[in-house]
């Protein structure tokens, strides 16, 4: 599992909607005074791109 901080509220040189993915900032900033400026979020997989899309269903059980 890949995760990522996307920054909330801005800090040193990061400003708000900064993604950082470098493992070593990412566990500076967690265990730093800053980690409360900051959200994990999941990164996609290095497959995601080749995956198959998901696709709707063409009725719902509600149209019929």
């Amino acid at each position: 599992m890949n995760v990522i901080l996307v920054v909330t509220r801005a800090f040193g040189p990061h400003a708000k909607g900064d993604h950082l993915s470098d493992p070593a900032t990412v566990a500076e900033t967690l265990a730093g005074e800053y980690s409360g400026h900051v959200v994990r979020v999941l990164a996609p997989s290095a497959n995601a791109a080749s995956a198959p899309a998901l696709s709707a269903p063409a009725t719902t059980a509600l149209e019929h």
